[in-house]
């Protein structure tokens, strides 16, 4: 798999270390049986990737040749949520991740909105369902949420009516990421759930879509 960017801060020396990009890493986590272990975790450098300090390639590592890593340390950090934004005109719940997600693991019955940070009001809802989209790099989850929990948020008055009064919940069993041993998200306790950055109001006036009439007074 060839990088497609990344960045070094190294200076001059005989140790480059490189920061592989977001998106790389992800493509990574996605390639079943790669980088896993020192047996599956080889190196292919063309000549002009790194040049000596008078400016002359190195010594290309051809395909055929691939260097073996020395060692390989797996991901074992957990990710987790950085912010809840929510949408009541669109019926959208955004979570922003910590790093990629692997979406084959969501499970949206593991949210729960409710109206105060220490569970001490009565304004609660545990998603029943909903689906959900990704960015590109799976670190940024939309929630179309379903219809029954929309209708149970907005006929609560006292959940979600103002950014002060909408705090999510999530459990550990949320989602997972690609890890080859999974990382479970960090869990967002019921007595110290997070605030939602921001919320849209439902500004969308209803709509009558049609009606009938029965004159059989009989």
């Amino acid at each position: 798999m060839p990088l497609t960017g990344g960045s070094t801060a190294s200076s001059a020396g005989l140790v480059v270390d490189i920061k592989i990009s977001a998106a790389d890493l992800l493509s990574l986590n996605k390639e079943p049986g790669v980088a896993t272990n020192v047996d599956n975790t080889y190196i292919v450098v063309a000549p002009s990737a790194l040049n000596d300090i008078s400016g002359a390639d190195i010594i290309g590592i051809t395909d055929s040749n691939g260097k073996k890593a020395k060692k390989v340390t797996l991901d074992t950090k957990r990710p987790s949520v950085s912010d809840v934004t929510i949408d009541l005109s669109k019926n959208e719940l955004v979570l922003t991740m910590s790093e990629s997600i692997d979406d084959r693991t969501i499970d949206l019955t593991q949210i729960t909105l409710q109206d105060t940070a220490d569970n001490t009001g009565t304004g609660k809802r545990q998603l029943t369902g909903g689906t959900a989209s990704y960015n590109t790099l799976n670190s940024e989850i939309t929630v179309k949420l379903a219809e029954a929990d929309v209708n149970a948020i907005q006929t609560d008055t006292s959940l979600c009516s103002a950014e002060n009064k909408c705090f999510a919940v999530i459990a550990e069993a949320f989602v997972s990421d690609y890890a080859p041993t999974a990382n479970k998200v960090v869990a967002i306790a019921v007595g110290s759930a997070k605030k939602v950055k921001a919320l849209t109001a439902d500004n969308i006036k209803p709509v009558l879509n049609g009606f009938t009439l029965d004159v059989d007074l009989g």
